[in-house]
């Protein structure tokens, strides 16, 4: 507002010191978060592995046991047992996951097929 009331002349600022304070207060945040969202992705400290684990108890947590055991932090979690090509004894998982290094996704994926569990990078 200020470099517009600037320039269509409706404040007199000649001859004077001024500032105008150009601000973001009309920057749509969903969209920032979103642009922040992919270069993290970019970069690799954000990741979206899947696979599938069976449908039984305990299986969930002996996944995110491996992950907690990588320093590798959760973001999101996706438990879908209704994917119509996932086998009936299955379930779809897919986590976002944070980490530091992009390294430590590659070495997550080996831990987890050390432990019998298939899981790959899921690129959009």
């Amino acid at each position: 507002v200020a470099l517009a009331a600037y320039l269509h002349e409706i404040v007199d600022i000649q001859d004077k010191n001024a500032v105008a304070v150009i601000s973001g207060g009309n920057i749509d945040m969903s969209f920032m978060s979103r642009i922040i969202e992919k270069e993290l992705y970019r970069l690799g400290q954000l990741a979206r592995i899947q696979g599938n684990i069976s449908d039984r108890p305990g299986s969930l947590n002996k996944v995110l046991g491996i992950v907690a055991d990588s320093n590798i932090n959760v973001i999101k979690v996706i438990h879908d047992r209704r994917d119509p090509d996932t086998p009936p004894n299955k379930v779809e998982l897919e986590l976002v996951l944070e980490v530091h290094e992009k390294e430590s996704i590659k070495q997550l994926l080996q831990q987890l097929c050390n432990a019998g569990l298939n899981f790959s990078i899921h690129e959009d």
